[in-house]
């Protein structure tokens, strides 16, 4: 019977270095350190390899259960977990240091058996563990120290059997029947790397079912003692941790479990910023007021976010930033472009917004390309969207657009794009004909607005009412 020395104090697995994991194992809240580890089928193992120092992690919030393992890393636990102050003779694989900080490990378990290397002169320093590789090392392991290993276990039941190389199959035949190895979804998986999580399982479960002769008698765990067989020392799991309502930074809590006090520390608020006071990261408790943006209108220099009453508070402050200004009146933001369409005639688009005034103007100039003529209508709103909207139009025949020989006015409605000739000057048998092409250019004109307005300033002529553009 293999005896357990001093409870399995020094027994750690050096899976990024040869330091011991940490003195503090013990939480007030009953967790691992490991932030990468609270939950999944790997937890119990974890949790019982790390109390019982049998595994460390790569750091000390970092446990890596998907990580893998190296030829080495296992060495150093199977001479571990059988401890002797014996000085062996360095083995004779030209891949083995005399100074690594592996080197006493792997001289000790070639010496006792428990691995002849992957060939007559490499050990495989540095190569990934495989799952029978593993499982045939634990198995040197158990008969190089006494067990007795019966091979019975049953591998017809998986799959991929026949994919396990000839010097595994006993060593799986022993872990099966045994029930070290479970198998996953039906697989051995025997060439796949061993995850640091499937190690922590089978170290798990060889440790307590088949490195002891022991019944297993724990004590019951509380809030920071974890249970602990009588007999052999074993370490159950974590501690349960206390278990508190909700803390009061002014007058602390006791444990619902073991009745402990927490003293109050005081709030621990962090900072404040645009929208939210000093708040307490323990109790939630909030001190002052939200700093508040650095601007009423426009990009907040503090926290980045655009800060607007409404979607014509941003279209005022983009056209301002963005558009160009107008060398005839450097009070006049405006946006252009330029549009050639598919019967050939052209047009000109403008978007102009008055710094002062605040008025804000939709305008097209249409040219024909068959003639030197032109039709300028302009859509024109003050303080912002209403209901409808006054519109002038007028038909040029020359370049300078002078008001001749038809113009008029009226009013085009925002819920239903709807236009309304009220006022008309020219020849009275020309009007209907006046009219319907201004309602030809209304269209092509809210159109193109809607897509210049959206390109510069983020919003679109819904926003002006115009339903047609939702």
């Amino acid at each position: 019977m293999l005896k357990r020395i001093s409870a399995l104090v020094i027994v750690f697995l050096m899976v990024l270095s040869a330091l011991p994991v940490n003195a503090a194992i013990v939480t007030d809240e009953g967790l691992l350190p490991f932030t990468d580890v609270r939950s999944g089928w790997y937890l119990p193992a974890v949790e019982f390899c790390y109390v019982n120092r049998i595994m460390s992690g790569k750091s000390e919030t970092c446990f890596d259960p998907k990580g893998l393992t190296t030829r080495e890393q296992m060495m150093t636990v199977l001479c571990m977990l059988s401890p002797d102050d014996t000085v062996y003779p360095q083995c004779s694989f030209t891949d083995v240091g005399a100074s690594s900080w592996y080197t006493p490990y792997v001289n000790m378990a070639v010496a006792k058996g428990y691995t002849s290397g992957i060939s007559d002169t490499l050990f495989g320093v540095g190569k990934t563990l495989t799952r029978q590789e593993t499982v045939t090392l634990m198995y040197n392991f158990a008969r190089a120290n006494g067990k007795q290993c019966p091979t019975e276990g049953d591998l017809s039941v998986f799959a991929d059997t026949a994919d396990t190389a000839d010097w595994a199959l006993d060593a799986f035949s022993w872990a099966v029947r045994e029930g070290i190895i479970a198998g996953a979804n039906g697989k051995l998986n025997p060439r796949n790397p061993i995850t640091r999580g499937e190690l922590a399982q089978i170290m798990f479960t060889f440790t307590e079912k088949e490195l002891y002769d022991c019944e297993h008698s724990y004590t019951e765990e509380s809030c920071t003692e974890s249970a602990v067989c009588t007999l052999c020392g074993l370490i159950k799991g974590m501690p349960l941790g206390h278990s508190y309502p909700i803390l009061n930074c002014s007058v602390g809590s006791d444990c619902e479990r073991c009745g402990k006090h927490i003293v109050p520390e005081g709030h621990k608020f962090t900072g404040a910023d645009c929208t939210k006071p000093m708040t307490c990261s323990v109790c939630g408790a909030s001190s002052g007021t939200a700093l508040g943006h650095t601007t009423d209108c426009g990009i907040c220099a503090r926290c980045g976010v655009e800060v607007f009453k409404d979607n014509y508070s941003r279209f005022v402050y983009y056209m301002t930033q963005r558009g160009m200004t107008d060398s005839s009146d450097l009070n006049v933001k405006y946006l252009m472009a330029n549009v050639k369409h598919t019967d050939g005639n052209t047009s000109t688009q403008y978007v102009k917004y008055n710094t002062i005034t605040r008025r804000t103007t939709f305008e097209i100039i249409y040219k024909f390309v068959d003639k030197e003529h032109y039709v300028r209508t302009i859509i024109t709103m003050d303080l912002g969207p209403g209901s409808s909207y006054y519109v002038e139009s007028y038909y040029s025949m020359n370049s300078d657009l002078t008001r001749y020989p038809f113009y008029g006015s009226g009013r085009i409605t925002a819920s239903d794009n709807s236009f309304v000739l009220n006022s008309y000057h020219g020849d009275s048998s020309y009007r209907k004909q006046f009219e319907s092409v201004v309602k030809g250019t209304l269209l092509l004109n809210l159109d193109a607005s809607n897509t210049l307005i959206k390109e510069f300033t983020g919003i679109s002529m819904a926003d002006f009412g115009f339903t047609a553009f939702k």
